[in-house]
């Protein structure tokens, strides 16, 4: 089942309406977010898409992004939203805050956009793969925020860091208005067109984020006790 990782709570076209439509574009579950600056919000907006969330006939899951450049910030926002919410993402706007973000296990997935894609490295890609982080592509920010030139040239860079180091890859939407949503098979088509393998392009959208969601509800659950204890 196709995954939308990322659905802003606020747009330009209602929430409801962009879901319906992307429920009849094949996308089965849906990740409700919202961005933050600073950690002191994120209790505040969590019981609102929760609210929101509780609302809705759909599988949708709860996210809260943290856009910021200090480190400071990141760890005090893990440590105050860490096991209340489904979903936790950094967008970091340096590379301390990048590599930090990368070696942290309760970071589920690192944005990247235009602009912190150029700190994509080996040493960024050791860290993710031992701390089980994602990297997470918003395609709606590449497709309508760049010029075609710009976005292909960036799309590509990412795409070959992903099959080159084999960091898991979540492609979410990030749309906000009827007119950005695009078909899982559009998705696809796209990046293979950008050079990423079928099976790669196929788990960005379903594996890779079903892996993400069930391990945050593991970790959230009664039986968890610690990294890799559990009671049977």
């Amino acid at each position: 089942m196709y995954y939308d990782f990322n659905v802003p709570i606020n747009g330009d076209d209602t929430l409801e309406d962009r879901l319906n439509f992307e429920c009849r574009l094949g996308f089965k579950n849906f990740v409700i977010s919202q961005i933050v600056s600073d950690p002191s919000e994120s209790l505040n907006v969590m019981k609102d898409l929760q609210k929101v969330i509780s609302n809705l006939k759909i599988k949708a899951y709860c996210k809260i992004t943290l856009r910021t450049e200090e480190d400071f910030k990141i760890k005090r926002f893990l440590k105050l939203i860490r096991g209340k919410v489904d979903v936790l993402s950094i967008e970091p706007k340096t590379i301390q805050s990048l590599r930090l973000a990368g070696r942290d296990r309760r970071v589920d997935t690192i944005i990247v956009n235009d602009y912190n894609f150029k700190w994509l490295d080996r040493s960024q890609a050791r860290l993710m793969r031992n701390s089980g982080t994602s990297i997470e592509v918003q395609i709606s920010r590449f497709i309508h925020d760049l010029t075609i030139n710009r976005c292909v040239y960036v799309l590509n860079r990412i795409l070959r860091f992903i099959e080159t180091y084999r960091v898991p890859l979540v492609i979410s939407l990030g749309a906000k208005s009827m007119y950005e949503i695009k078909s899982p098979k559009q998705i696809i088509y796209t990046l293979r067109f950008l050079g990423l393998s079928k099976v790669s392009a196929l788990n960005s959208l379903t594996l890779t984020p079903k892996l993400i969601i069930d391990r945050s509800l593991h970790r959230r659950s009664s039986k968890h006790v610690a990294e890799g204890v559990d009671i049977l």
